[in-house]
């Protein structure tokens, strides 16, 4: 082989290789850009919590001796279909 044939296989793999290494090169900042999760504590305090006592004054106020039984259906209803 002739030394001008030598140089150009020589070019011929260094583009081959330029160009596995700009394929390479393209893909990986879309595997890079994925999002990742991270933990973050959240502070909650007692008031922010829900309980029986935070309800009592709306029930006494809503429901009477009268219609006991109607807002106990009501709310076996709700319940069933959960």
């Amino acid at each position: 082989m002739s030394a001008l044939g030598q140089y150009g296989a020589l070019m011929l793999a260094v583009l081959t290789l330029a160009g596995c290494e700009e394929k390479n090169q393209g893909s990986a900042p879309a595997a890079a850009s994925a999002p990742v999760a991270s933990a973050v504590p959240v502070q909650v305090g007692d008031d922010d919590i829900a309980v029986p006592e935070d309800f009592e004054d709306q029930a006494a106020s809503e429901i009477n001796d009268d219609n006991a039984e109607q807002e106990l259906s009501k709310l076996a209803q709700e319940v069933s279909t959960e």
